[in-house]
């Protein structure tokens, strides 16, 4: 029986209200990438708690802190996702909504968790698609930030 690896909840926020040295380092990220500014029309915090044992499996795959925080924001042309935890630190990650090709879940048939997996080229770079999970409450909050995301990229193919 496959177990939820995380308890997510989100909530839907102001940017202002957004931990000021992750404005900092938002603010910093989108000024390298040439992002323009950062004037989000949705921004989800997401606090996620780890339901399962560090472990060995567990540090490798990622998974030994026992919480942490992903705020992602939602520009006009833009995905931003700050993950901040004690082990890993800050890690800013973006992508252009032209750039990403498919938006996706995790087969509940092996991992039970909340969240979208946003395949695209992230930071800007021309390398090739890669998926990166953006953690999110099964919550009114994760599911409105899904939508709005959903939404933003079909309208930036039009």
């Amino acid at each position: 029986m496959t177990q939820r690896l995380y308890d997510r909840t989100s909530r839907t926020i102001s940017y202002d209200d957004v931990d000021p040295a992750l404005r900092a380092a938002i603010e910093q990220h989108a000024e390298e990438r040439l992002l323009g500014p950062v004037r989000p029309v949705a921004v989800v915090d997401t606090h996620s708690v780890n339901l399962k044992k560090g472990g060995l499996f567990g540090r490798l795959a990622g998974r030994s802190e026992k919480e942490h925080r992903t705020v992602a924001l939602l520009l006009p042309q833009a995905l931003v996702v700050v993950t901040t935890g004690a082990e890993r630190g800050v890690v800013v990650m973006s992508t252009r909504l032209p750039d990403i090709a498919r938006i996706g879940g995790r087969d509940p048939q092996l991992i039970v968790d909340s969240g979208v997996s946003v395949e695209s080229r992230w930071n800007g770079h021309n390398q090739d698609i890669v998926s990166y999970y953006v953690g999110l409450g099964d919550d009114p909050a994760g599911r409105e930030f899904q939508d709005r995301l959903r939404a933003a990229v079909v309208a930036a193919r039009q």
